[in-house]
């Protein structure tokens, strides 16, 4: 009896795994890592969010739509995005170094212009002379990495009390 129990159990957990590998299966694609999106397929706005964030279909990471446009301290900035309701959901923070820079083309030279995709939906971003603020720590943890929205590695290691600007994101990866 007590076999047969363990067999009913096991049966019955594996068919809850496939059940739900079927169910989400269409809801994130993590074979795009793989991918190269060019086109302007790669971002969606997304209506469930008011509007008001943008799906990288490239990353899976959702950005808010219109980034800030004035600079704050890194604490500022970090705490910004963690009370973030936008869209109505929470779970914001602030993007790593690598997140970031995952939005640059680096085919844009011109440095008089973030160098986004074209056909990007993004409002508001700054010119690459401004610097976004990264969770990316420094061995010292007392510098946060900012990063230009430029092809060439254009970074600063800020101190906290630096003000930059930000843009927040949600989805898998490293909190800060």
């Amino acid at each position: 009896m007590k076999t047969m129990t363990h067999r009913l159990i096991h049966f019955t957990a594996a068919a809850c795994a496939a059940l739900t590998l079927v169910s989400t299966a269409h809801a994130v694609d993590l074979r795009s890592w793989d991918r190269k999106i060019n086109d302007t397929t790669r971002f969606v706005v997304l209506p469930a969010f008011g509007n008001q964030a943008v799906l990288d279909k490239e990353t899976q990471l959702v950005w808010q739509r219109s980034p800030t446009t004035a600079a704050y301290s890194f604490d500022v900035a970090r705490g910004s995005c963690l009370a973030s309701q936008l869209g109505g959901r929470m779970g914001w923070r602030l993007p790593t170094a690598s997140e970031l820079r995952s939005l640059i083309d680096p085919s844009i030279t011109s440095l008089a212009v973030p160098a986004l995709p074209k056909g990007h939906p993004f409002t508001q971003v700054q010119a690459a002379s401004k610097q976004y603020w990264t969770s990316t720590r420094h061995s010292t943890l007392e510098n946060r990495l900012a990063v230009a929205l430029t092809p060439q590695p254009a970074s600063v290691w800020g101190q906290l009390s630096n003000n930059h600007v930000f843009w927040c994101v949600r989805g898998p990866g490293t909190p800060d």
